[in-house]
């Protein structure tokens, strides 16, 4: 098993922790050289370039360090390969990865208000745990306002044992049935396009989910085929990482 734990806190640790149970070659990233997890590594690089050239030394069981605020995360995807990237810090990660690439082609990308505002108006009322307009950013989650899940939560369907509540749909289908209703706008309106990236994280262990490397290339390869489409047209482009009780989403559009 190969991890890209983005972040060496707390919850960090506990990522790599799991990896080393899993004999895993594991690179943390973080750009506090004493981070709590940095304690447990093996080798610590300082650039990105000399990480990717040693890419093939990591052993398993092993973790390789990068100290950097601002890697270059899809390189080192399609360079590493891992089954899994953890981000354990507080941003949107897919949504800025998104934003970075698509801005080294020259694009760039505005909050949307207006397809925010759209989404909370169709949503569950119930779930919206925190909107933010202005940012185009919009959270969904089963726990409320001063609820904190447990370190150990396992996301069961259904149900929610910490809380004692129902959850008769997950967050990410909850989304992309919104989704749907977008699409539908969008086929009715012939003056722009619209890119819809839902990631969603999977369950590793109670506590701890992680993104598939492999919907990761999907999402990036995605990106690749319609580039020409975003940077000529005027597109609305949403960005969601979801699992079954929470998620968050950005939107963002493209002037023509």
């Amino acid at each position: 098993m190969r991890l890209i734990v983005i972040g060496g806190g707390k919850f960090g640790k506990k990522a790599l922790e799991f990896g080393r149970k899993k004999n895993a070659q594991s690179i943390l990233i973080d750009i506090d050289p004493s981070c709590i997890a940095s304690k447990m590594i093996n080798r610590q690089f300082i650039s990105q370039e000399e990480l990717l050239s040693s890419l093939n030394e990591i052993n398993p069981g092993e973790i390789y360090f990068l100290i950097h605020e601002k890697p270059n995360l899809e390189k080192l995807l399609y360079a590493f390969h891992p089954e899994y990237i953890i981000p354990v810090i507080p941003i949107h990660l897919i949504a800025s990865m998104i934003v970075r690439k698509l801005d080294l082609y020259g694009i760039n990308l505005f909050f949307d208000d207006k397809s925010s505002q759209r989404f909370v108006s169709k949503a569950n009322q119930n779930l919206i745990l925190n909107s933010d307009f202005k940012n185009g950013v919009v959270l969904l989650s089963y726990a409320k306002n001063g609820e904190i899940c447990p370190d150990d939560c396992a996301g069961p369907l259904h149900y929610c044992p910490n809380f004692k509540r129902e959850k008769p749909i997950t967050i990410t289908q909850h989304i992309k049935e919104i989704i749907l209703d977008f699409k539908d706008n969008e086929r009715e309106n012939k003056n722009s396009y619209f890119f819809p990236f839902i990631v969603e994280s999977q369950q590793l262990r109670s506590g701890l989910g992680g993104i598939k490397g492999t919907d990761l290339k999907c999402l990036f390869d995605e990106i690749d085929m319609n580039l020409e489409k975003i940077k000529y047209n005027k597109c609305e482009i949403i960005v969601a990482t979801t699992c079954n009780c929470h998620g968050i989403i950005n939107f963002f559009y493209k002037k023509n």
